[in-house]
């Protein structure tokens, strides 16, 4: 063991993380949902990319009808329009 690491013998097991299949499948739906509503309106697009943070964005969206987190976004803002560019600057 290397100086200044604690040994940890805790009794307790820990269990892998597990993704909700239902958040996930809620999440796809909504990202496709913005790059169908951004291909069909690029002045919408425009108003992602002008944003100045990933809340104004969300209300963006939803004030469109789409229901996503502000911590879904971030996760996902380099791919809303498939170039890979990040969206908005938040």
């Amino acid at each position: 063991m290397v100086a200044n690491q604690q040994d940890n013998k805790s009794a307790e097991t820990t269990t892998a993380f597990e993704a909700d299949p239902d958040h996930a499948c809620a999440v796809n739906q909504a990202i496709q949902a913005i790059r169908e509503l951004v291909q069909a309106n690029p002045e919408f697009g425009d108003q992602l990319r002008l944003a100045a943070s990933t809340d104004d964005v969300r209300k963006l969206l939803q004030a469109k009808g789409i229901d996503i987190t502000d911590e879904d976004l971030w996760r996902h803002r380099g791919a809303l329009l498939g170039d890979g560019t990040l969206t908005w600057r938040g």
